[in-house]
């Protein structure tokens, strides 16, 4: 990807993004209205989904403000 300003290569880390695109592929999960066929095993999936969908909120909110951060002390740094 290139800088439009600068036309210089941003670089970013692949692992962070990854993690942010698992963090919201867990929300959209937990918000789907999956059927749930009878069973022990299905209802113990699924509210392991219920409950780890909060965590990717967080997850996401604490990638993008980690990214967000790291932008604004690069510019500090820099001006």
């Amino acid at each position: 990807m290139i800088d439009k300003m600068k036309d210089r290569p941003v670089h970013r880390d692949l692992s962070l993004d990854v993690l942010r695109g698992i963090a919201i592929m867990l929300v959209l999960n937990a918000h789907m209205n999956h059927p749930v066929p009878s069973g022990w095993l299905s209802h113990w999936v699924t509210n392991q989904q219920n409950l780890i969908g909060p965590v990717g909120v967080d997850l996401f909110f604490v990638l993008s403000g980690f990214l967000i951060g790291g932008l604004l002390f690069k510019e500090l740094r820099r001006f």
